[in-house]
């Protein structure tokens, strides 16, 4: 237990010095107008880098404001860039972006599993249109899919004057609900198809014979054995499903209008907010993954 907390302390330090690297490796290129290799400019800025790490209260977010001004009577609405202290202000973009992810990954795993429950007792069939819905949606862009949620969303509201789920972010109303359902809706499927695949190879068992002559249902066969079987191998699954979530987050950021972490992240922040945002992102997911690890190996157990 301790050679594995003290892996895990090694793991965080080394991926601090990788980023602290990634976003000083500028500076090797780069010294003001001077285009060359600078390694002392280099190490100059990575220890910069580390030593502002050391206090967080020093650190400013850039964030575009909304400043009212007035002009010949009349109110208008400006975008500054100002500068704030990076806590507490971070808090908010932050929790909204690991809710979506968090949230989304849930939502999949939960729809995945009930999806896969009514497939698998319903007549071939039924099995079949099911699966072939699936691969449909599965084709489909998810900028697309966003795009069209969007527009009837917004039909909805235009012809009823009831508006379901917010479309889009502004600065009074936070969208979350709609982003977090589509988010989950690739992942969905794909835990949908690999557990289906799953669930037809256990099938073909002898056990699940000896259970079906001894007298016992579909749905007790496949609660009780069948998914305690192929749990180790959705866990295992579940760690790629995670990383989707993460490369998909920035284009819903963007096409919701979040102002999330991926949107500050980019925003040109100096390299030290860099480091600070990406640390407090990759820190939770990175004990997602320990955490699956760790259930993995209880299962195998």
């Amino acid at each position: 237990m301790f050679k594995k907390i003290i892996s895990i302390i090694l793991q965080l330090f080394i991926m601090i010095m990788l980023f602290v690297v990634i976003v000083s490796l500028p500076m090797l290129f780069i010294n003001g107008k001077k285009v060359g290799i600078h390694v002392e400019h280099f190490f100059t800025q990575c220890i910069h880098v580390i030593s502002a790490l050391i206090h967080p209260e020093e650190l400013k977010l850039k964030m575009a404001t909304q400043v009212a001004t007035v002009s010949n009577n009349v109110q208008i609405f400006k975008i500054q860039e100002r500068e704030f202290p990076l806590f507490p202000l971070i808090f908010k973009p932050y929790t909204y972006s690991l809710v979506l992810i968090l949230g989304a990954l849930i939502v999949s795993i939960c729809s995945s599993f009930l999806c896969s429950i009514i497939a698998a007792v319903s007549p071939r069939r039924v099995q079949r249109v099911i699966e072939e819905a699936v691969f449909f949606l599965k084709t489909i862009p998810d900028v697309f899919l966003i795009f069209f949620l969007q527009l009837f969303m917004v039909s909805i509201y235009r012809y009823t004057g009831f508006l379901p789920l917010h479309p889009f972010s502004t600065m009074q109303n936070t969208s979350i609900v709609l982003p977090l359902l589509i988010l989950a809706i690739i992942p969905t499927i794909s835990l949908f198809q690999f557990q289906m695949l799953l669930i037809n190879e256990e099938q073909k068992q002898d056990y699940v014979m000896f259970a079906r002559a001894k007298g016992f249902g579909n749905m007790y066969i496949l609660c009780r054995h069948i998914f305690r079987n192929m749990v180790v191998s959705v866990v295992n699954h579940i760690e790629s499903i995670l990383l989707a979530l993460i490369t998909s987050l920035f284009v819903f950021e963007y096409m919701f209008n979040i102002r999330g972490l991926f949107s500050i992240l980019i925003s040109g922040q100096d390299p030290v907010i860099i480091v600070y945002l990406l640390l407090l992102f990759i820190v939770p997911m990175y004990g997602v993954i320990v955490g699956l690890n760790w259930l993995r190996r209880k299962l195998y157990a």
